[in-house]
């Protein structure tokens, strides 16, 4: 099987997409260093560094500096933890991580 992933170009009008084909393993490979790259931020990241993840911004970076103190952060999952955030906005971050870093 074959997954597509949507990438756009800064000079793409928003309903022109580029589409890349990947197989399955490959994806599953992506999202995995992407995971690797994002969970040290979460972990350790300062204020601006988790301002730098997509779809978090100051209050959300708050949230994740106040949840290290009571837990550590093991995993994207640990995100679903925390307040404002869900598994829709997990799966977002990493995908459109991907997006601006893999693609």
């Amino acid at each position: 099987p074959v997954q597509a992933i949507e990438k756009m170009d800064e000079n793409d009008s928003p309903k022109k997409k580029k589409c890349c084909c990947l197989m399955d393993r490959d994806v599953q490979d992506i999202r995995e260093k992407a995971e690797s790259a994002i969970v040290p931020i979460l972990q350790n990241g300062s204020m601006s560094d988790l301002r730098s993840l997509p779809g978090i911004g100051v209050k959300r970076a708050k949230h994740i500096i106040a949840s290290r103190c009571q837990r550590p952060i093991e995993s994207i999952a640990d995100l679903e933890k925390i307040y404002g955030f869900s598994h829709k906005l997990t799966k977002r971050i990493v995908k459109e991580y991907i997006m601006t870093h893999f693609v």
